[in-house]
């Protein structure tokens, strides 16, 4: 869900978008976006299908999908393999971002698509994420030669707020996430976009 509403988020800002789902193992871009998965990344990998075949336009302007396609016996190898590279190049030269949905940092999946990204946003689970799995994470990204350039905690509890003070919490919340969001403003940070070459 991060991935397809930072996409969503992209293409409302007049951006071209496309959203990969690099889990191979277990997808669900194209049940997010209510997407046909049968052709997708593995099959363009594995030459069953082009790119042009499998790229999917969604009910979003501005915003494609690439699903996960298939799932196949060999995830890793495909992901690791000089077509997966030559795809998410080519896509960055089609669309201004690339949002690629990787699986957990546990699979090496996960590590081999961000070294082939100029990003990473890691995503940690409210209570269940532990800090020793999110040092594991950035250190194996790390290795992989993948900057992180920050976190996103998913599934928090919403805090009760008084009466009279809902109105100043809110207007706070509000002001402190549009100075964050016009710092990275005008394509400075390319989240997921592949590099190419």
């Amino acid at each position: 869900m991060t991935a397809v509403n930072l996409a969503l988020a992209l293409a409302e800002i007049d951006h071209t978008v496309v959203v990969v789902d690099g889990d191979l193992r277990r997808p669900r871009v194209a049940s997010c976006l209510d997407l046909v998965g049968q052709a997708g990344l593995s099959t363009v990998l594995t030459g069953e299908a082009s790119l042009r075949e499998a790229l999917q336009e969604t009910r979003f302007p501005r915003l494609a999908a690439l699903t996960s396609g298939a799932i196949p016996p060999n995830p890793t190898e495909l992901l690791e393999s000089q077509a997966a590279k030559n795809v998410l190049s080519e896509l960055s030269r089609q669309y201004d971002y690339v949002i690629v949905d990787s699986p957990s940092l546990v699979v090496t999946d996960a590590a081999l698509l961000a070294a082939s990204s100029q990003g990473v946003l890691m995503v940690a689970r409210f209570g269940k994420t532990r800090r020793k799995q999110l040092a594991d994470a950035i250190h194996s990204l790390r290795l992989a030669g993948a900057p992180v350039l920050g976190a996103v905690l998913t599934m928090t509890p919403h805090k009760k707020q008084s009466k009279g003070g809902a109105y100043y919490d809110s207007a706070s919340a509000s002001a402190s996430a549009v100075h964050r969001d016009s710092r990275g403003r005008a394509g400075r940070w390319r989240l997921g976009r592949a590099r190419s070459g």
